[in-house]
Formats: C-alpha cells, structure tokens, sequence
C-alpha cells in the first residue's frame, strides 16, 4: 500500500518550498510503513494525503511533527532540520488532529514534554511533572497512554 499525494490547490504561485521531506524510510519490525518516500511543498499550498489504513499517512505526519523518528531521511521546514534541530523546525508548524493526538506507544509524560517544547514553555520535563503532580497522575506518568 502506498500514500497518495494530491496537490488541494495553489493559493498563489510560489516557487520558494516551505516543507521539503527527503527519502523518508520508517519501518515496524518486519513493516515498512514509509519507503524512501521525498516531496517538496511549495509555500502558499495546501496538500493531502490518501490512503487505506496502514499506508503511512500518520506515520508521514507523526515524523513531520517530529513525534517520531525516522530510520532513514530528513524532514525540512523552514530550512530548519526536524532531525538536527526539531525544537526551531517545530516553531513553524502546527498540528490539529482529526481524532486523538496521542500516540500509543508513548506514555504521558512524553506527550506533555512535546506539546511543551512546541509551545516554546521552558524547562519542559520539569513543567510536564509539575502538572502531572497537580493532576494526581505522577503515578501514571511512565505509562503508556
């Protein structure tokens, strides 16, 4: 199965990219959920991604917003490496889910840490534990949510 990229419309013509993700390859154990997948996304354009269930779409944008990591490849917004330097690429981007944001495999506290550091709050760890603390959850913080 593979994700299929349309081009929505141009709003206006444009050339400069704004997003540049360069052979992106993600595999699950014995799954290869993105396979050298690269694409250029012009400033001023809006882009969709198609495909069944397990095609990579998530996965695509998960790595996009740096909640996860690639095996192999690059994401670029802004000249700024999602890999090298995530905290200063992510302050170009923002993310509204359709459904639950939350990523199964991660637990709580890295959840809160990410939406810190996207949201530029300083000390993100310590500010993550505090509201865990407040909320009666640092039992929890280590679970997978």
């Amino acid at each position: 199965m593979k994700i299929k990229i349309f081009k929505l419309f141009i709003l206006r013509k444009n050339k400069k990219m704004i997003i540049n993700i360069k052979n992106i390859t993600k595999k699950y154990k014995k799954t290869i959920a993105l396979d050298d997948v690269s694409l250029n996304i012009p400033k001023k354009t809006v882009y969709g991604l198609l495909g069944p269930n397990g095609a990579g779409k998530s996965t695509l944008l998960g790595i996009c917003c740096g909640l996860i990591r690639p095996d192999n490849g690059n994401v670029i917004i802004k000249n700024q490496s999602m890999i090298k330097n995530p905290s200063k690429a992510r302050q170009h981007i923002g993310l509204l889910a359709q459904d639950s944001s939350f990523y199964p495999d991660r637990t709580g506290l890295s959840h809160l840490i990410f939406y810190a550091k996207i949201s530029n709050i300083k000390n993100p760890k310590q500010k993550a534990i505090e509201i865990l603390k407040l909320m009666g959850l640092e039992d929890k913080m280590h679970q997978k949510v």
